[in-house]
């Protein structure tokens, strides 16, 4: 289980913000009904400011291929 303990996602760790663009990446990718408000450029927001060392460049691939996505996206709209 998880608890909500309502503090702002800039106070957490690097890897949690990192994994709650993924997470949200994913909501846009299925358009969820539980996405809410959420962007692919909130998501390169996130995701460029958790990016952290990546030594293996295994986010910075991520951030591409949200760029991508934001891209093919918005050639359906």
């Amino acid at each position: 289980a998880v608890e909500d303990r309502g503090g702002a996602l800039k106070t957490a760790s690097l890897d949690f913000q990192f994994a709650a663009a993924v997470a949200e990446f994913g909501l846009l990718l299925r358009s969820s009904k539980h996405k809410d408000r959420a962007s692919f450029e909130d998501v390169l927001s996130i995701a460029r400011v958790a990016k952290g060392a990546d030594p293996h460049g295994y986010r910075a691939e991520f951030i591409e291929l949200v760029k991508q996505a934001d891209r093919l996206f918005a050639q359906r709209r």
